[in-house]
């Protein structure tokens, strides 16, 4: 018997909440519980969740209040950890600035990965203003340790209609059934934000498992709405320091040297790149990703 269970981050999400609640709401799938982590909370919050699961209702969650923001790796893992505790076979990590393109989405996720018994699933993500592609599957570049979402800024066109298997995929909207994280472990709440599921899909793939795109599955992604976008500092921070973190997690010998070498001459551009303050970020970034990352934590102020 399936159970699911839903997994999604609040931090100031306010603003795209309803969309998100609307769209989950309208599922023909039902029989799901959903676990609200919040690592910013607020009297405003819980009155906006009391407003949202009254007019679009959903079959059981929990909203799980943290004193402080414990970052997205910490915050799934709790979901994660309360999931299995409580015996379902699948989770669903999920973006709540995201929207569900159709009422069967859910149904036809689960019918997949009984039916096929596909352990890990990613959609088709459009951008929510343009509809343009935001990913139709991703990768990870094991030379540079850069992740690239297939079709990025393309129109839709139905070039990417064709299910593929692929080596990475964000935790934006992505179902894992209870094996995975049992044999993967937890994300590495080092990485706070960012990398966080680079990190867990890469030690997937290295135990053999694939990533199945599923591009019948459509969702809405508004982008960067909950982090300030690309150039807020809390971006520049965090993609970058995480980069180096991964590398020295993962690679060795010479891979590892390249793949340095590479990040460096990318920070070079970023830096020419870059205003005053955004430079200011990334020298941070890259000093605590070459020595900091592991002993300093993530109680920083940017």
């Amino acid at each position: 018997m399936i159970k699911l269970a839903l997994i999604t981050v609040l931090y100031k999400s306010d603003a795209v909440l309803a969309g998100f609640f609307k769209t989950l709401s309208q599922q023909t799938f039902q029989h799901f519980h959903l676990y609200l982590i919040d690592n910013a909370p607020s009297k405003e919050t819980d009155l906006l969740l009391e407003t949202l699961l009254a007019r679009w209702p959903v079959p059981s969650y929990s909203h799980i209040k943290n004193p402080a923001n414990y970052g997205a790796a910490k915050g799934n893992n709790q979901g994660i950890a309360l999931a299995l505790q409580e015996d379902y076979t699948h989770v669903l990590l999920l973006n709540n600035d995201i929207e569900f393109t159709t009422n069967t989405l859910l149904d036809e996720l689960i019918q997949k990965a009984v039916m096929d018994q596909e352990a890990i699933i990613i959609p088709k993500m459009l951008y929510y203003d343009s509809r343009k592609i935001c990913m139709a599957g991703a990768y990870l570049n094991t030379a540079t340790a850069v992740t690239e979402h297939i079709g990025a800024g393309e129109e839709d066109r139905g070039q990417y209609d064709q299910p593929i298997y692929v080596n990475y995929g964000p935790t934006t909207f992505m179902l894992l059934a209870r094996e995975v994280l049992e044999k993967t472990g937890p994300m590495d709440e080092r990485f706070f934000a960012y990398y966080e599921d680079t990190d867990l899909i890469y030690r997937a793939t290295q135990l053999g498992y694939r990533i199945y795109y599923m591009p019948s599955l459509v969702i809405l992604h508004k982008e960067s709405s909950l982090t300030g976008g690309q150039r807020s500092a809390f971006f520049v921070y965090y993609i970058n320091r995480n980069r180096l973190f991964f590398i020295r997690k993962h690679m060795r010998g010479l891979r590892k040297v390249k793949a340095i070498m590479k990040a460096c001459i990318d920070f070079l551009r970023l830096f020419k790149h870059y205003q005053n303050k955004q430079r200011t970020v990334l020298l941070r970034a890259i000093w605590d990703g070459f020595f900091l990352s592991y002993a300093r934590g993530n109680k920083i102020k940017i």
